[in-house]
């Protein structure tokens, strides 16, 4: 799990979250890896960024322009941007080679609980540099788990063993 917190409070969330029984793993000054039973968590000052327009489109989560306040303390980013940022985030993993299906869920699960519109949704993909791969997880999403979207990106059997074997051993 990711927890973004603003930057001035970082250490002061780290310390207190080791105090409430949370392991300090990992303190870099802009994040902290810790974990709690078994779960593992990083605690964020940013979000890591892909590219230039990663950084423009994610600049300050805090901003409404992207994220809901949800009281005074809590933000949440808007469905079209959770959604990319999940989708950005997903794809950092196949990156690395371990992506799981529990986070193809993760697409489902917003695109079955929020009204996105697609199409601004591949805009924004577009725009960051990952419409095709955004296309494909979208399509498997609705291949596995039948998610209600009209949308169905031709995947290729080599792909798709591929994207199989990634996800399935993750």
């Amino acid at each position: 799990e990711i927890v973004i917190i603003d930057a001035e409070n970082l250490e002061t969330v780290c310390r207190l979250l080791t105090e409430q029984g949370f392991r300090l793993i990992r303190n870099t000054g802009e994040e902290c890896d810790m974990s709690y039973y078994g779960e593992e968590y990083e605690i964020k000052s940013h979000i890591d960024y892909y590219n230039d327009k990663c950084r423009e489109i994610f600049c300050n989560v805090f901003d409404d322009a992207c994220s809901t306040r949800i009281n005074d303390r809590e933000y949440r980013l808007k469905p079209l941007y959770h959604l990319t940022y999940i989708t950005y985030h997903l794809l950092i993993h196949f990156k690395a080679g371990g992506a799981g299906i529990r986070q193809l869920t993760d697409i489902d699960v917003i695109l079955r609980n929020e009204s996105i519109d697609l199409n601004e949704f591949f805009d924004l993909c577009e725009q960051i540099g990952i419409k095709k791969s955004a296309s494909v997880l979208v399509s498997l999403a609705r291949r596995y788990f039948d998610t209600p979207v009209n949308f169905d990106y031709p995947i290729g059997e080599e792909l798709l063993s591929m994207l199989e074997n990634v996800m399935l051993i993750s």
